[in-house]
């Protein structure tokens, strides 16, 4: 994910921008269009380019404190398996319907699953217990209010059978 080589946004270029106001398209007025999708490499020439249209969300979701890394799909049309510089893909969809690009990431690349405020408790906890074997290292998280402010702040998660457990001992 750090491959100046293989990716058209390495992750230690893609610091999420967060912003109140959506990015001044007239910067791109008068230059040549970005080359994007054409190449796989990272070009340095184009950062601000790429920052300006990958890289922005609002502000209001800047507790997610995000990282994006972006990866070329150029010359990949037909659905199926594709290995590529840019990595291991699987393609979905056909001429008629929207093709779908989906990256092959390792494993041990996810290291915390976090689940949001607003996230349904039996969902998160069936979630969890449908992924654990798979993700045995995975760090699981849920989110909550700060008590005194709008901080979002990570908790471990619990089940709902271990906040059961933890209220009624055997």
């Amino acid at each position: 994910m750090t491959d100046v080589a293989t990716n058209l946004i390495p992750a230690q270029f893609g610091s999420i921008v967060y912003a109140s106001r959506w990015p001044d398209w007239a910067f791109f007025s008068g230059l040549d269009p970005a080359p994007v999708g054409q190449g796989i490499a990272f070009e340095a020439d184009n950062f601000e380019r790429l920052q300006r249209l990958f890289l922005t969300k609002p502000i209001h979701w800047s507790y997610e404190e995000g990282v994006r890394v972006a990866k070329s799909v150029h010359g990949m049309t037909q659905a199926g398996e594709h290995q590529t510089r840019s990595g291991a893909w699987t393609l979905k969809g056909d001429a008629q319907a929207e093709v779908q690009h989906f990256l092959r990431v390792p494993e041990q690349a996810f290291r915390e699953l976090h689940f949001g405020i607003r996230s349904s408790v039996e969902a998160s906890d069936e979630l969890r217990e449908a992924m654990t074997g798979r993700y045995p290292h995975l760090k699981w998280m849920e989110c909550t209010l700060g008590l005194n402010s709008f901080d979002v702040q990570p908790v471990a998660h619990t089940t709902i059978a271990e906040a059961l457990s933890f209220e009624h001992p055997t």
